[in-house]
């Protein structure tokens, strides 16, 4: 036990120090720059350093963002007609002007997913996600490819979903102005990092229909102000489903506060069946660290499991993961439930007439182990 203490602890320093190193190498005046300094990008605005962004306790290394070049958000379309080959599209080189011959139809609602930090290291869910989508309703999707700026420091990427956020708020605004499209029928579904891109997109966003957000990163997102973060304000509808949920990152990357309008807590949102306790997932990476699906599938099981609940409420009609209304996981386990029964996933918009604007109702739920991960309560 005290060597994983001091495994644990050595890794928070050794993440500390690149970060700190990263903003000496590349700032003039790291003093000024750590505190107030900003970073204006064309069509995208102003980006600071100093608070909310920065605070001492949750958020002690607030980096700028890289440039937009870096970053590179690419808006990858998919639809019925072209659900295998996207065409890409792109803030930065006007690509929007492709927009006729995409098989884009603004009639039809219209989803983004947006991935989390490194991405790269788990693809596999993007297409089955993508394909549910489809198969659900005739739609646009776009897949938010920002894989440019989403790592490896954790901290920079941070500070790079902003940028990303923004990236999609131009984007709709082109979606918009060029085909007449509503912002009440964009959907934004994110993971992690990218819950909290989704945030940032519709806090830029009048009237933005709905954001999901799955897994919504905790680490320096924990006891921050709602404008740094995901919260219900952002959209019309915002729901999270919320699986890893742990107060630092060395117990869990979720986020423990209830920011949405529908907050769902499957298993009492911290551990879910058939993924590895998180200390002896930690261990075991530490043991071989190695940074690829493989390596990273236990240490991010739980994490993860929430794009797996969400995908799975949108074609199997049979299973409703049905969340009810309760407190706490421990009034919920004694039975102890308010009135509101919601299905989470997909469907639980269809109760968007129940939410309430000063704060957030919690759902929590039982499931199994495997999908369609349907359990009674």
């Amino acid at each position: 036990m005290a060597n994983f203490v001091c495994s644990v602890l050595i890794l928070a320093f050794v993440g500390f120090s690149q970060g700190v190193k990263y903003e000496l190498f590349n700032n003039h005046d790291p003093v000024v720059n750590f505190f107030t300094r900003e970073k204006c990008i064309d069509e995208l605005g102003c980006f600071s350093a100093g608070a909310p962004f920065f605070n001492i306790m949750e958020r002690p290394l607030s980096l700028l963002p890289d440039d937009r070049e870096k970053i590179d958000t690419k808006f990858m379309l998919y639809t019925r007609e072209y659900p295998t080959t996207p065409m890409n599209f792109s803030n930065i080189y006007s690509s929007i002007d492709n927009l006729p011959r995409s098989g884009f139809n603004p009639q039809l609602n219209t989803k983004f997913i947006v991935p989390g930090y490194i991405s790269k290291v788990s693809p596999h869910w993007k297409m089955p996600l993508k394909d549910s989508l489809l198969l659900f309703e005739p739609c646009n999707v776009f897949y938010v490819d920002w894989s440019g700026g989403d790592g490896p420091l954790y901290e920079q990427a941070v500070a790079n979903t902003r940028v990303v956020g923004a990236e999609i708020a131009l984007f709709i605004k082109h979606l918009q102005n060029q085909t007449g499209i509503k912002p009440e029928s964009v959907h934004i579904v994110g993971h992690s990092l990218g819950a909290h891109i989704a945030g940032y997109a519709g806090k830029r966003t009048p009237n933005l229909g709905r954001i999901t957000g799955m897994d919504p990163a905790g680490p320096y997102f924990t006891n921050v102000d709602p404008v740094v973060r995901l919260d219900r304000s952002d959209a019309k509808f915002v729901d999270a489903i919320h699986t890893n949920a742990a107060p630092s990152r060395f117990q869990g990357f979720g986020l423990t506060e209830s920011i949405a309008h529908f907050d769902f807590f499957p298993n009492g949102g911290h551990l879910q069946p058939g993924c590895p306790e998180m200390g002896w997932a930690i261990l075991e990476f530490l043991k071989n660290p190695k940074f690829d699906y493989d390596g990273l599938h236990d240490l991010m099981c739980n994490h993860g499991r929430a794009i797996e609940y969400f995908t799975s409420t949108i074609l199997n009609s049979n299973c409703v993961l049905e969340g009810l209304q309760a407190d706490s996981w421990e009034d919920f386990l004694k039975g102890k439930v308010g009135p509101l029964r919601v299905p989470m996933g997909i469907h639980s918009a269809h109760f968007a007439s129940n939410i309430r604007e000063d704060r957030s109702i919690n759902f929590y739920l039982n499931t199994t182990d495997t999908e369609p991960f349907c359990k009674d309560s």
